[in-house]
């Protein structure tokens, strides 16, 4: 069995404004979100690192090389991420730098959302970066639906 670990973590994402909260829960939570890149950096070809916001407040994924659950909890414009514990496999190579990379990125996001922006991002890109203005700091995650 592999072992756990908890990483401490305290983030507070603004949620974009274009859509109402009811809009943003339903396009976000419940599904898929595989990330294209990690840090201004492609993701691995067939990593498939993974996010999902469930319905019962827990995100979970794939970093790469372990799986990662945390709680969230969607209150106003801002979504809280707790600790993440992650199963702690044998990882090694590009592959643990990536999940490194992700799971750091992760819980450094203050802000995510879509943007309708002509030449920034897509509307079927979930972003999440340092700071609201993504154009500033650039992603930190950038997200396609699976």
């Amino acid at each position: 069995m592999a072992a756990r670990k908890t990483i401490p973590i305290a983030v507070a994402i603004f949620l974009t404004g274009c859509w109402s909260i009811e809009e943003w829960r339903e396009k976000v939570v419940g599904h898929v979100w595989v990330a294209k890149e990690i840090t201004g950096v492609s993701a691995i070809e067939g990593s498939r690192v993974t996010l999902v916001l469930q319905t019962d407040g827990t995100a979970s994924g794939w970093s790469g090389c372990n799986n990662y659950r945390a709680p969230y909890r969607l209150a106003g414009e801002t979504l809280h991420f707790g600790a993440i514990t992650s199963q702690v496999r044998p990882c090694t190579g590009t592959l643990a730098e990536q999940a490194r990379r992700y799971l750091e990125a992760l819980g450094g996001a203050e802000w995510a959302g879509f943007t309708r922006e002509p030449g920034l991002f897509s509307d079927t890109d979930l972003v999440f970066c340092q700071k609201q203005l993504c154009e500033e700091s650039g992603p930190l995650i950038r997200f396609r639906e699976d």
